[in-house]
């Protein structure tokens, strides 16, 4: 989506990786291509695979995580943005 223009990103130097800020991965330009893609994409057919939204927070995960938390017995801690 960078390349392509719809993601305003930069680069200090050549090599670098993308800066992306917030406020432009939440335009609508950019929303409906990233879902474009990912109605595009082939759904994975592996019991464990699981999707993964990104909407900003840390409450994401995969289900082997939650699986292992499970079967531990354990909470997954989840820390908020203003205390990190």
């Amino acid at each position: 989506m960078v390349t392509n223009g719809v993601l305003p990103a930069r680069q200090l130097c050549a090599g670098a990786p993308w800066i992306i800020r917030l406020v432009d991965l939440q335009l609508d330009d950019v929303r409906r291509d990233a879902e474009a893609r990912r109605s595009r994409r082939p759904i994975s057919h592996h019991p464990l695979q699981n999707s993964l939204a990104l909407y900003g927070h840390r409450q994401m995960g995969s289900m082997t995580r939650q699986r292992l938390h499970r079967e531990r017995g354990t909470k997954i801690r989840v820390v908020p943005p203003n205390q990190r």
